[in-house]
């Protein structure tokens, strides 16, 4: 009788508790009808399903026919209202807003600059108010005001150094 182990360590020996193997199935021919044609074969593959070539082709082709409707119905076209122009147009998908790629741009761009004028700033280095329309992580008002910030504060942080005796 021969036996597999649990486990193998590095050099091939088998650890821990050892269980005998299950004995392989030598005849494993059975009689199945064919999905297409109703016909009898035998065969040895546990999951055939048709006959012949010609038949295991029908199947697929209706399977896949079968599949594309319901996609088809899925994305059925119905009546949308543009949000950036307001033109009635199909939408294939249920969460399409806009009728064209131009539209679909503009839509975003203008929803960008909103979410950009709603956020107002203090400048780090003059203290003023700005709304930053590029980025939202900006901290000055523009190049100026951050050079001139800068260069204040690295002229700080040298003479803090020279007065604790580091050089």
């Amino acid at each position: 009788m021969w036996y597999t182990p649990n486990r193998i360590d590095q050099y091939g020996y088998a650890k821990g508790r050892v269980k005998p193997m299950q004995p392989r199935r030598q005849n494993r021919e059975r009689w199945v009808n064919c999905t297409v044609c109703e016909q009898q074969f035998k065969t040895n593959g546990p999951t055939a399903k048709y006959c012949s070539k010609d038949c295991h082709t029908i199947g697929t082709n209706a399977r896949r026919r079968a599949r594309d409707a319901v996609q088809r119905e899925r994305t059925r076209a119905h009546e949308a209202k543009c949000a950036n122009c307001g033109v009635k147009f199909k939408a294939f998908r249920h969460d399409q807003i806009s009728c064209t790629r131009s539209c679909k741009e503009e839509l975003a761009s203008k929803k960008l600059t909103e979410e950009a004028k709603a956020r107002v700033k203090v400048c780090k280095g003059c203290g003023t108010d700005f709304k930053p329309y590029y980025s939202p992580r900006k901290k000055y008002c523009g190049d100026e005001c951050y050079r001139q910030y800068y260069n204040r504060t690295k002229k700080d942080q040298y003479h803090a150094k020279k007065q604790r005796g580091v050089s």
